[in-house]
């Protein structure tokens, strides 16, 4: 069984791609990767071997029915909006071995226009998850996430030798939000005000 994980960005998405790929036997692949679809069609058509497709954009693949979709968000949606704005500040993604400063102040403004393009996304991959024949398809979001969640939940696999040669390299991040962020509590209340008169 295939796999494509979609996602805004910030919600567990590269973690729950990695997990596939390590404990279903799949090869990882990112829409991020230079020659992507070179490397889906080597792995998936030439090799023949399950695929774990980890997208940011509008990857639908030929025949979704043979594919399981992950469509991955945030139940506090602001925390999703502060983990992107502060990956870009720092440039540390799914890795965080880059200097980073002590502290940021975020413009409320990037905030309303982060949630603009983030609540866009889930609402498209809504439309994919429903305009497509999956095999399966499921809503996970990062609060949620751990091993025991994923194992009792995804397991279309027989797990094959191919696990135990893909290592996990995500890393949870070390940021604390209301520290790090030092006009925090200022912008949770804007938000909060915000979101409840907002369409």
């Amino acid at each position: 069984m295939n796999y494509v994980v979609k996602s805004p960005g910030r919600t567990g998405s590269i973690y729950i791609a990695q997990w596939i790929a390590k404990h279903q036997g799949c090869i990882y692949i990112s829409t991020h990767t230079p020659n992507f679809y070179e490397r889906l069609h080597q792995a998936s058509v030439v090799e023949k071997l399950p695929v774990v497709i980890h997208d940011h954009y509008e990857f639908v693949p030929l025949w979704p029915q043979q594919w399981v979709l992950i469509c991955s968000d945030r139940k506090n949606k602001l925390n999703g909006i502060l983990s992107a704005i502060i990956a870009e500040e720092t440039d540390n993604w799914g890795t965080y071995d880059k200097p980073y400063p002590e502290s940021i102040t975020v413009d409320f403004e990037r905030v309303k226009e982060k949630h603009n393009g983030r609540r866009n996304k889930t609402q498209h991959d809504a439309i994919v998850a429903n305009c497509y024949h999956w095999y399966r398809t499921f809503r996970m979001y990062q609060e949620d996430l751990s091993h025991n969640y994923l194992a009792s939940r995804l397991k279309f696999n027989e797990i094959t030798s191919l696990t135990s040669k893909f290592t996990m390299g995500v890393q949870k991040s070390p940021y604390n939000k209301k520290k790090f962020i030092s006009n925090y509590h200022e912008i949770n209340k804007q938000y909060q005000k915000w979101i409840k008169h907002s369409v």
